[in-house]
């Protein structure tokens, strides 16, 4: 939970800098984005100790899931903002890619059980669509998306931090 945490968090203070700077707003206010994302890592970092013990087979299937994922979003990315900018469309990478981080998520929704997962998946998939459907302003767009992606991201973190027993639970659980 906490590494995992450190990451998606940190991927939600770079959608909130980049979707707000990209709708014309100040790298100072983007920066609020940055105190959100170590608020969020100083949570999951005190409830780490509460973290149950995986055994070596789900320790397994987890970096394997998430290695096959994250693969998936590192070829689908690039792919994806060279052919919108060989199709003239570079104003619909933003919500390419919010379109594919919320695929990433799928697999680890099913593999993992993690079924809060479905809800960012979903969430990011919704986002990048209706931006590129409903919103034709490039800086709207991108400041919709941008922020809302930190929104799904965090609320993500936020969830499997809260589901975390506190280290206390944990040892009053478990003597």
């Amino acid at each position: 939970m906490f590494v995992g945490t450190v990451i998606v968090s940190s991927f939600a203070a770079v959608w909130f800098a980049w979707g707000l700077v990209g709708a014309g707003a100040s790298w100072g206010l983007a920066a609020v984005g940055l105190a959100v994302s170590a608020v969020t890592m100083l949570a999951a970092f005190l409830r780490r100790a509460g973290e149950p013990v995986r055994s070596e087979a789900e320790e397994k299937l987890t970096g394997k899931v998430i290695g096959l994922a994250s693969a998936f979003e590192g070829v689908m990315i690039p792919v994806s903002c060279a052919t919108l900018g060989v199709l003239g469309r570079p104003d619909l990478i933003l919500t390419a890619i919010a379109v594919i981080v919320g695929l990433h998520f799928l697999p680890m929704a099913y593999f993992l059980r993690k079924p809060g997962y479905y809800a960012s998946a979903t969430g990011l998939m919704a986002i990048g669509i209706f931006g590129a459907v409903a919103i034709p302003d490039v800086a709207l767009r991108a400041g919709v998306i941008g922020v809302t992606a930190a929104v799904v991201l965090w609320a993500t973190c936020w969830a499997r931090v809260l589901m975390t027993p506190s280290p206390t639970t944990a040892r009053a659980a478990h003597p």
